[in-house]
């Protein structure tokens, strides 16, 4: 087949980035009546990322910055780590589900030198963002006035209050540069295409 590595990554990336397409219909039951429409749509929206996901690893410019924001922002991933129901105002405490996996799957790993404290002011940064469910369904925008705009700290970076959706942004930068993320990546890719316990010296090259 033509593009095997580009098939080879696109499912080490869905893999990595997994979501769970029960949970997205479950979700989308409480707004729809028809369940042919539902599931769908559902599957309309982790199709939707999983381009993104194909079409950003055809540019050569493409980072695992751009995937991860990619994945931060879509419709699947938001509602199956409920960050479709966080919200940082008095009524609710953030949700900490997606920030915790963040850190421990998606960027520094289980033993990457986060603590519990950063899984909070995570889930903080990441308050108010939703899915839209009338015109534009399946769209996911930033609710201000259901975000935490306070001032968070970060794995030791201060992120400033008042950054609104662009907290996701810092987020996402601050844990893109850990060298946690790099190695615990590095490790994954070389357990993929090379050996399930590959040496150190070929996770250092990655």
């Amino acid at each position: 087949a033509n593009r095997q590595l580009l098939e080879t990554l696109s499912q080490f990336w869905e893999n990595h980035f997994v979501t769970y397409h029960a949970k997205t219909v479950d979700y989308l039951d409480q707004y729809y009546d028809d369940f042919g429409l539902m599931d769908r749509l559902a599957a309309n929206l982790e199709f939707r990322e999983m381009n993104r996901w194909r079409n950003a690893m055809l540019n050569p410019q493409c980072t695992f910055y751009d995937l991860l924001r990619i994945s931060a922002e879509s419709p699947a991933m938001i509602i199956y780590l409920d960050t479709v129901n966080s919200r940082g105002d008095l009524a609710q405490i953030a949700n900490e589900n997606y920030a915790r996996e963040l850190l421990e799957l998606h960027t520094l790993g289980v033993n990457g030198g986060y603590a519990q404290s950063d899984v909070y002011e995570v889930a903080r940064c990441l308050t108010g963002w939703r899915l839209r469910t009338g015109w534009r369904k399946g769209s996911v925008y930033f609710d201000s006035a259901l975000h935490d705009d306070g001032e968070k700290t970060v794995l030791g970076y201060r992120i400033p209050a008042g950054g609104g959706a662009t907290d996701l942004d810092r987020v996402v930068e601050v844990v893109c540069n850990h060298p946690s993320t790099a190695r615990h990546i590095a490790t994954k890719l070389s357990r993929k295409f090379v050996s399930e316990n590959p040496p150190a010296s070929l996770v250092g090259r990655v």
